[in-house]
Formats: structure tokens, C-alpha cells, sequence
């Protein structure tokens, strides 16, 4: 029902959440964590931060942590983002025309899940996922593992032998 863009979105604020701002996750460790290509896991998470759903910071302790409240965001401000909220109300056969004054055979079935189920995005909070195990629960493809870790590896040593100030200046 929901792309894997959004699925990874909310399994990446999942985790951001469950560390209850202790501090900044960075995106090797939230790519491991959740499961989620380290590239696309930071075309993500740098929209959900110009949305102001998570701030980021650079350098040496940075990372991505939740700009507001875990218990202000929603499911729903995440799949909004997202998704094309139109689709989802779309007739689930696909016709272009299908109002309850014409329906198709499905038509009430579907409105009363629709219903349910955009009620169920509005009202579960990432609240839900603070002081929760993630990790562990998703995995990378084995390919994606070993790219990552030659990545930070490079990155890693890049920086050797420079202190960086927490906002990322040498």
C-alpha cells in the first residue's frame, strides 16, 4: 500500500526515535540498523529535514536526530510527504470515476479500510518507537553491507589526522 521510499522513512525515524535523543545517528549506522541503502537512506532523510521533521549535524558525533517531539510526529506527516495522497483514495479496481452514487462492487469495503487505515496514520505518533529495539529486525542485501563499510572505511580515512569543530569545520 505505501512505496518502499516511505516504508524506509518510517523505519529510518523508527530507529531515530527509539534512541530517545541520546544523540546524533549517523547514516551508516541507521542504514545498518534498518535495513535501508546508505544512498538512498540520505535522499530521505535530507527531505525529512528540509520538512523539519529531522535536523541534521555535521562533523565528528553528527548525524540525523528528530527535529520535534517523537509523540508530534505522525505517521501520516511521514507518508504525506511521501505519497500522493489522491492514489490513496483512488478506487482500488482503478476506475477513474467511482462515487458512492456509482460504485464499483468493492466501492464501501474499501472506503471504510481507506478510513481506518488514514486514521491509523494520523493517530500513531513515532512516541510509539522511543526506548524499542530496531535494530536487528531489518537487513542489507550483502552487497549493500560491503559497500557501506568500504565507504566508511574511506571516509574514515579521509579524516585522519583532522579535528573537526561539531558543526563539521576543519
Amino acid at each position: 500500500m505505501l512505496t518502499t521510499t516511505t516504508n524506509y522513512a518510517i523505519r529510518a525515524l523508527a530507529y531515530i526515535a527509539s534512541l530517545n535523543g541520546q544523540y546524533y545517528a549517523d547514516s551508516f549506522e541507521i542504514s545498518q540498523a534498518v535495513g535501508v541503502p546508505r544512498n538512498f537512506l540520505l535522499k530521505i532523510l535530507n527531505r525529512l529535514r528540509g520538512q523539519g521533521i529531522v535536523k541534521a549535524l555535521r562533523g565528528i558525533g553528527g548525524g540525523f536526530r528528530l527535529a520535534k517531539p517523537a509523540k508530534t510526529i505522525t505517521l501520516y506527516n511521514i507518508v504525506e510527504i511521501f505519497e500522493d495522497m489522491e492514489a490513496l483514495a483512488a478506487c482500488v479496481m482503478g476506475i477513474d470515476h467511482c462515487p458512492a452514487s456509482e460504485p464499483c462492487p468493492i466501492h464501501e469495503e474499501w472506503r471504510e479500510i481507506r478510513q481506518r487505515f488514514i486514521a491509523f496514520l494520523k493517530h500513531t505518533t513515532f512516541e510509539s518507537f522511543r526506548g524499542q529495539k530496531m535494530e536487528g529486525r531489518f537487513h542489507l542485501p550483502d552487497k549493500e553491507i560491503s559497500e557501506t563499510r568500504k565507504t566508511r572505511k574511506e571516509n574514515s580515512d579521509d579524516c585522519k589526522g583532522e579535528v573537526l569543530s561539531p558543526r563539521g569545520e576543519g
